[in-house]
């Protein structure tokens, strides 16, 4: 192995401990002790009767379970951003997790007038844990076939990331990001004629019945409870030149 491929696979590995680190590992899951938006709660932390252009807004949020119970570990998906829909302006923002059921949401006002303000919970953080368990699980479960010619025929063969098959492969390397792919060998066709590949997922489901609850329409992207639905946004004159000053930096 080269140089530059282990210094590409150390980044890689180091981008996943960090993600599996912000990842509640939970290997068992009550819906009921799983986040509630209804039950959750936003306030604004640094609130006023009117804001200048270019401020920061923060909006604290805290989670609670369905039983009423606050989180004690972060991880939940959410969705933050702020609105107007008379000038069909938008903005996210960003999310500051304290892996203690606690998020900051910061947000800068970029526009002047009416501002509303929209926190989704798109997955709870148990769900969140189940989709990342699923992804580093799931290649088996996606049945992958490539297809290559064959003189003026073609013709078809298993492929995927893990083949259990003591068949000769062929091997295909993505150099870039060192992901390695592999495919079935046909007798007497090249490698190099691969022309297409087909997946299909196979009905294989690592989700329990009551998993599958969290993943209902019904209780995804559920907007957590504001104390404060809309602040208005002043364009302030000592304020003003800062602001055009700091976007031309």
């Amino acid at each position: 192995m080269t140089t530059e491929s282990k210094t590409i696979d150390q980044q890689i590995a180091e981008i996943m401990t960090l993600m599996n680190c912000t990842i509640p590992q939970k290997d068992t899951m009550y819906f009921n002790e799983t986040t509630s938006a209804i039950n959750s709660k936003a306030i604004i932390l640094n609130y006023k009767p009117s804001y200048c252009l270019g401020d920061t807004l923060i909006v604290q949020v805290e989670m609670f379970n369905y039983l009423g119970k606050r989180k004690t570990y972060g991880g939940d998906f959410l969705q933050a951003r702020i609105f107007s829909p008379k000038l069909g302006a938008g903005a996210s923002g960003r999310i500051k997790d304290f892996n203690n059921g606690t998020y900051n949401i910061y947000f800068t006002l970029f526009w002047k007038g009416p501002v509303q303000i929209s926190i989704l919970l798109m997955h709870p953080s148990e769900g969140v844990s189940l989709l990342w368990k699923g992804r580093n699980m799931g290649y088996n479960y996606i049945s992958f076939t490539g297809k290559f010619l064959n003189k003026n025929q073609e013709v078809q063969t298993e492929c995927g990331f893990y083949l259990n098959s003591q068949q000769e492969k062929c091997k295909y390397v993505d150099r870039k990001y060192r992901e390695v792919f592999y495919c079935i060998k046909l007798p007497e066709v090249p490698c190099e004629a691969f022309i297409s590949l087909n997946s299909e997922n196979t009905r294989y489901t690592y989700l329990t019945n009551e998993n599958k609850t969290l993943f209902s329409k019904s209780n995804i992207g559920i907007e957590i409870p504001k104390q404060v639905g809309s602040i208005d946004v002043l364009n302030c004159p000592s304020k003003s030149a800062f602001y055009i000053v700091f976007l031309l930096v």
